[in-house]
Formats: C-alpha cells, sequence, structure tokens
C-alpha cells in the first residue's frame, strides 16, 4: 500500500460529527469482518485512517469490543490488529502496541467485587471475551510470552488470595479461557512456566465448584492431547 496510517493525538473532550460519522463507518465495517470479506475490510478501514480522519485510537477500541463479544471470530480481529499495526511507520509501531496494552489492562485488571451482580455478570462475559482476544494477540505476535505468563500469574494469585469466592472461581474461569488459547504455543516458548500455572490450577480445583473443577480438567485434557482441540 503506497500510504501508512498514522497515530494521531486524541482529542479530549466532545467528538464531532466527523469524528461520529468515522467511528460509524468503522463500526460498519468491523460488522462485516468474515474470512471472505477481510481483505476488504482492511482496505476500507485503511482508507478511514489515510484519507477520512479516523484514528487508531478510536478503531482498536471498537476491535476490542468486537472481540469481546464475538469469541468465534477473535482470531479474525487479533489478524486485523495485527495488521493495523504493521500498517503505521515503525517509529509509531511502539505507540500503537502501548495503546492494545492500555486497552488490555483497563479490561483484564477490572475489579468485579463492588459492581450489582447483573452488571458483573455482563462484565465477566466481556472479560472471558478479552480473555481469548489477548491469547490470539498473543497468537498473531502482538504480545509476548511475558505478557502471557504475567497474565496467568495474576489469574492464580487471584485464585488464591482468600478474597471472595466467586472472584477466585472467575480467576480460574479466565485462566483456563486463555491456556486454551495459547497453551499450544506457551508449551513451545515458555513450557516452564506453562507446567507451573496448571500445577498451581490444579493443585486448589478443589476448592473450586464442580463447574470450575471440570474446566481445569479439560485443560489438562488438551495438554494430554498436545494441545489439539476436537473438532
Amino acid at each position: 500500500m503506497p500510504q501508512q496510517a498514522q497515530m494521531q493525538p486524541q482529542a479530549h473532550g466532545h467528538c464531532g460529527p466527523a469524528d461520529y460519522n468515522g467511528v460509524n463507518k468503522a463500526l460498519g465495517l468491523l460488522n462485516k469482518l468474515t474470512p471472505q470479506r477481510f481483505d476488504s475490510v482492511l482496505k476500507q478501514l485503511f482508507s478511514l485512517l489515510t484519507t477520512e480522519g479516523v484514528t487508531l485510537q478510536q478503531v482498536l477500541p471498537l476491535v476490542f469490543r468486537k472481540a469481546a463479544t464475538e469469541p468465534l471470530s477473535c482470531h479474525l480481529y487479533a489478524q486485523l490488529s495485527k495488521h493495523l499495526h504493521d500498517l503505521v511507520p515503525p517509529q509509531q509501531q511502539p505507540e500503537v502496541f502501548n495503546l492494545l496494552c492500555d486497552i488490555t489492562n483497563q479490561l483484564f485488571y477490572q475489579d468485579l467485587t463492588e459492581l450489582p451482580e447483573p452488571q458483573a455478570e455482563q462484565l465477566k462475559k466481556r472479560l472471558l471475551g478479552t480473555a481469548h482476544f489477548v491469547g490470539e494477540l498473543y497468537l498473531v505476535g502482538l504480545f509476548s510470552k511475558a505478557q502471557m505468563t504475567s497474565k496467568l500469574d495474576h489469574l492464580i494469585r487471584k485464585s488464591k488470595d482468600g478474597g471472595a469466592q466467586t472472584d477466585a472461581d472467575f480467576a480460574v474461569e479466565t485462566a483456563c479461557t486463555l491456556l486454551t488459547v495459547i497453551g499450544a504455543r506457551l508449551a513451545q516458548q515458555d513450557p516452564l512456566n506453562l507446567n507451573m500455572a496448571l500445577a498451581a490450577l490444579n493443585a486448589n480445583k478443589v476448592k473450586h465448584p464442580l463447574r470450575i473443577q471440570c474446566l481445569v480438567d479439560k485443560v489438562n485434557e488438551l495438554q494430554a492431547r498436545g494441545w489439539v482441540k476436537r473438532l
């Protein structure tokens, strides 16, 4: 492609009509994302970024939101994020990476304890989707093995820190979701930390409800099959 997308300073305050129009166009394109339309959607998003003043600061949060609610398409959104990252000039790619990290951390490390139950349940679904997407971002090379082991460590500590049982249960569920996505790659890149995470989950699984124990068992079975998922 002859041009490159640019990271632009993020404006504070209200958005003008042109901003809303551009964001709505970007969301409309993301709604059309399928394997068959991937190249077309990418090309049109690139056009928005280079000719219509839409910024990656506006687009990437939309990508996260879509990925968190569409687990079957997470890999497509991860590939899209990788392409968008690679389209900016090399000197600005660290800014894209930092933006991805900021969005991830805002979602991944949210405290659920103070939320009313209906709101907490909705957020849990989004956080599980985020964990899946984070794993896919690791698989396409945007996140590192160190970031994955750090998130696993955080979840395992949370599952054992003596807080509310429901929070501990959800931490294990989130860890299992992440491991299901990244287990095969992490087994190659960092088997020691992977095995430590699995050992910690198994050592404490009896403290959790049967549903959570079954999730840990499914991860164990996946590992026993060489991380090959059943069709």
